[in-house]
């Protein structure tokens, strides 16, 4: 649950009454908001008996969603007041002006420069030669800072003196953002609630400003994400032209991976929002990848996939919509890919990289973690600049930040990094990411997988053998008995590639749509070689699309060894021994 954050009618200005942006600046606003959220905590449901407050199904509640007061609205339009230039006729919703809160921000940073300096010549003795024209704590008009222009990595660009400066903007906002957080979490705790507290799942527009945000954050008791991948010109909705039809596999820890540069130690740590886009062809290799690294490797503790709005399977791309749960790729290799997961088929790493500030580093004017989440656009983000902890690192155990000091952890990087061979192998020795091939093998003990491009060779796991000549895939091998699975006698076979609509056609590298095609949704078929190692198969049972048995089989030869392809149309198998 989340407070509402947007307008529905964009053309209507006049009858906004949305408290996004602006809540995080205005105490009145706060208090308005409250009074909405307080009725509907303390509302009795009339079926159950039971407030909503203490319903156990209210698992976590969230203050705002997609929202913080290092975003570019409103700081943009707060920082440049009557300055602000709006198109006539703006194609951004946010594109307004705010003279009067400006005004109402810039006293209010003034106020907190005099309880905190208490003299001009304080003031001066620290920012030094960053001092602007006007600047003074009796002077209610000092500039502010616009995020996106101004935050950079590095501090105002071509202003290193201002630092500090700006530094001291950051904390005065920190300030009022965490003591927003800190205030509404003890107004639902005082109502009653007892769930987990969420405060945003939103980035700073200024990679200078992230590591605050992030600080901001830790007020709750779980930190949260939202992140996409692929999609293309339609953005929320499928739509012929360009296509964002690259894969994660070709740089390990990147794209939706890459959210846990984000992940604090000693809290928990999810994304609220995620999923690979349609029509993006390697979208399969999401779900695989997140329950096996993120969820598996890197311990993250919740997923909320966006978004399921059906009871069943939908047929093509259901409502030509980007954001889908109920699609094979998805729901379909869920089953599996969470039984490995609540059965810890995946050993979660410690610390490869664990970074810790002193909350003093985060307020000195630049990225303190050099992580600049501004590359790839709104809901799609990636990491961009020079990193100072490489996304491999991702691929190879947890990667965390800290805010209470002390000495940072890191690996021997080149005992799992493998440049010349273009591998990195994770710390628990179950995962290897052949970024030179595109492909993620898991060769634990139980659960054993193929994520991405197979090659023609076999490849040798230490339950099975598989040779594959589907040329991008997500092949899970998982032992339903719990036990190894070489020794395992019930195996759920879970075999997708990609997948397209009906007369869906793409130009030569899949980076345009040219036609979208309609249902029935299309499934390239798995074709593989496969022997078990350990007792051969009794039976190999077909299964539907819904895991349930069709009393159809798969021939075994005499060595235990059988072949799949798309004569079963279907992507489960059981084997049996």
């Amino acid at each position: 649950m989340n407070c509402p954050r947007r307008p529905t009618n964009v053309a209507d200005k006049e009858n906004f009454r949305s408290t996004a942006g602006l809540v995080n600046v205005e105490p009145l606003l706060q208090e308005s908001q409250w009074r909405w959220a307080k009725v509907v905590l303390t509302h009795k449901n009339p079926y159950t008996g039971m407030r909503y407050a203490d319903d156990p199904s209210l698992a976590v509640l969230e203050i705002q969603n997609e929202d913080c007061i290092f975003w570019g609205f409103p700081l943009a339009a707060l920082a440049l007041g009557d300055e602000l230039e709006v198109p006539e006729n703006p194609g951004n919703r946010w594109q307004i002006k705010l003279p009067r809160h400006s005004a109402r921000l810039k006293a209010r940073w003034a106020q907190w420069l005099k309880k905190r300096y208490g003299s001009d010549e304080r003031l001066s003795e620290v920012w030094g030669e960053g001092m602007l024209p006007g600047d003074s704590i009796d002077n209610p008009a000092m500039k502010l800072y616009v995020p996106a222009d101004e935050m950079k990595s590095d501090g105002p660009p071509g202003r290193p003196r201002e630092k500090k400066r700006m530094g001291d903007f950051i904390r005065f906002l920190a300030d009022r953002q965490r003591g927003f957080y800190e205030k509404r979490i003890q107004q639902y705790r005082d109502v009653g609630y007892k769930g987990v507290c969420v405060t945003t799942a939103w980035r700073a527009q200024g990679p200078a400003a992230g590591p605050a945000n992030l600080y901001c954050d830790t007020a709750g008791d779980m930190v949260s994400r939202h992140n996409y991948y692929g999609g293309g010109v339609g953005r929320h909705f499928i739509y012929p032209g360009s296509v964002r039809n690259s894969s994660h596999l070709s740089e390990p820890g990147s794209g939706i991976l890459s959210s846990g540069m984000y992940q604090v130690e000693n809290r928990a740590f999810c994304l609220t929002e995620w999923t690979s886009q349609p029509p993006n062809q390697y979208k399969l290799e999401a779900a695989p990848l997140f329950a096996f690294y993120d969820m598996g490797l890197q311990g993250w503790d919740a997923s909320y996939h966006f978004l399921n709005s059906r009871n069943h399977i939908g047929n093509g791309w259901p409502g030509q919509r980007s954001y889908v749960t109920d699609t094979p790729h998805y729901i379909g290799q869920f089953p599996a890919l969470a039984f490995a997961i609540y059965n810890r088929h995946v050993t979660p790493a410690s610390a490869a990289a664990a970074r810790r500030l002193d909350v003093e580093e985060i307020y000195e004017g630049i990225d303190a973690l050099s992580q600049d989440f501004t590359g790839g656009g709104y809901d799609i983000k990636e990491l961009t600049g020079n990193l100072k902890t490489p996304g491999e690192l991702l691929a190879v155990g947890r990667v965390t930040v800290g805010f209470e000091g002390g000495s940072g952890e890191l690996v021997d990087v080149d005992r799992y990094w493998d440049r010349l061979s273009r591998t990195v192998r994770s710390m628990t020795d179950e995962l290897t990411w052949d970024y030179g091939r595109q492909r993620v093998i898991l060769h634990g003990k139980k659960t054993q997988a193929i994520i991405g491009r197979p090659g023609t060779e076999p490849i040798d796991l230490p339950g099975v053998t598989a040779t594959v000549t589907t040329p991008f895939v997500s092949l899970i091998f998982t032992p339903l008995d719990n036990a190894d699975l070489v020794d395992s006698r019930q195996i759920l076979i879970t075999a997708m590639a990609r997948d397209r609509q009906t007369e869906t056609v793409y130009n030569e590298d899949g980076t345009e749509l040219v036609l979208m095609g309609g249902a029935p949704l299309l499934m390239e078929p798995v074709q593989a070689d496969i022997c078990f190692k350990g007792a051969p198969p009794r039976e190999v049972n077909i299964l539907d699309v819904y895991g349930v048995p069709t009393g159809e089989t798969v021939n075994v030869a005499p060595d235990g060894s059988f072949h799949i392809d798309g004569t079963c149309t279907t992507y489960y198998y059981e084997v049996r021994r």
